[in-house]
């Protein structure tokens, strides 16, 4: 490029030996080129059509990459997001994208890399620790040499849909757990009328009104919390109509028990409080049906409650963990993001892709290959319908990518 007869910058886009058209943006080649590595210096000069198309593909879109192991499936996704950030710097900010990569090894990989093209504030973790975070480290995992054991030991379970991970992370699992959400929030709000002192009652009609009209765009714990805040305000409002002041004092105290003992009906659930309630041997919660209570595998469900005695869990419920946590108390704006990267997306289960897909709008999810995990929850095909695409098994080319769900199915599951 020259600009009043002074040579601004050189861009190269020849193919050296390659048969494939050059890439002609030279703006992206150049800005992706500056200042690079070994690490990153081999992409930038054999960009080719079709890595470049992937690179500049619509921010709206969600895209499938595949390609074999070498192909620059990762590479070419960080260059992506770089594109993104330069080409839609007023829409698309750093600290609005996130990175899901497979361990913490690929993470130290990756936090090299980004600042180099320019976009070192992007967010990066693995699924595990993402997790944990939001769940405010209320619960830990179980032993990880413990897991090892019990899968690789001389009795090791069958490895088909019943194996733990599998029966957890399918999307069958997704939905007994909306169902039994759906049953418990139908049936949270106590029977019984408040009644703070002799003379003044608030009838349960009014509080379920209050619950399910007009809070009902709010989510099930933050609902909790308005209704009960306003019982607190009407039984204040109560109070100002009594001007003798020593039973005004007198109700005062009274009602202030009586919301006590009120909200103690009402019980306040964290995500794992309520999860551990649902494997309880002891005592069924009354909101789950019988025929909710069978769907879990009594091996299964046994070990679930041994575990959550402990306040431990198996990485296969961190994703119903989080799907518990959005239904109770919503995902805020801070921790929703823009675009989303999810590495060696085969080894995610549906569950989980849908319970990281309540932060993010627009995914961008990478190499659906065959999964490595003994307990990999991976679903047939036909099992996810028609929230699922498939990328075509057995391509010749290297690396390509499909475009798949509008940005607001971006929550729907992929694979």
């Amino acid at each position: 490029m020259i600009r009043k007869r002074l040579l601004q910058r050189v861009v190269d886009t020849f193919d050296r030996g390659g048969d494939a058209v050059a890439v002609t943006d030279e703006f992206l080649l150049y800005r992706l080129g500056e200042n690079k590595d070994n690490r990153l210096r081999d992409i930038v000069s054999t960009i080719q059509a079709e890595q470049d198309s992937i690179i500049r593909a619509g921010k709206n879109n969600a895209l499938i990459i595949q390609g074999v192991a070498g192909s620059g499936k990762t590479t070419v996704a960080l260059h992506r997001l770089a594109y993104l950030l330069y080409h839609y710097r007023d829409q698309v900010k750093a600290e609005k994208m996130i990175i899901f990569a497979p361990n913490r090894m690929f993470l130290d990989y990756i936090s090299g890399v980004l600042p180099e093209l320019g976009v070192g504030h992007i967010q990066q973790t693995t699924f595990t620790d993402w997790a944990l975070e939001l769940l405010e480290q209320e619960v830990q995992l179980t032993d990880a040499a413990d897991r090892l054991r019990y899968w690789f030991g001389a009795d090791r379970p069958a490895m088909d849909d019943s194996a733990p991970g599998r029966f957890k992370g399918a999307t069958a699992y997704m939905h007994w757990l909306d169902g039994v959400l759906d049953a418990y929030e139908a049936n949270a709000v106590p029977e019984a009328e408040f009644i703070p002192w002799e003379r003044a009652k608030l009838p349960v009609k009014t509080i379920r009104e209050w619950y399910n009209v007009e809070y009902k765009h709010e989510p099930v714990m933050k609902r909790r919390e308005r209704v009960l805040a306003r019982i607190k305000r009407w039984m204040e409002m109560e109070l100002d109509k009594v001007w003798e002041a020593h039973l005004k004092k007198e109700y005062k105290k009274k009602g202030s028990a009586k919301l006590r003992d009120y909200t103690k009906l009402w019980t306040g659930y964290t995500p794992f409080t309520f999860y551990k309630e649902l494997f309880d041997e002891t005592k069924r919660p009354s909101y789950l049906s019988e025929e909710q209570w069978r769907f879990v595998p009594e091996e299964i469900r046994k070990s679930t409650a041994a575990h959550a005695k402990k306040k431990k869990v198996e990485p296969e419920d961190l994703a119903p963990l989080l799907y518990i946590r959005s239904r109770f108390i919503g995902i805020h704006g801070d921790l929703r993001f823009d675009h989303t990267v999810i590495d060696e997306a085969q080894d995610f289960s549906p569950f989980q892709v849908a319970a990281a897909g309540a932060a993010y709008e627009k995914p961008f999810v990478l190499d659906p290959g065959r999964s490595l995990a003994r307990d990999s929850c991976l679903p047939r095909r036909e099992q996810l319908g028609r929230t699922a695409v498939a990328v075509p098994a057995g391509s010749k080319r290297l690396l390509h990518a499909q475009p798949q769900l509008p940005v607001n199915d971006g929550n729907h599951l992929l694979r």
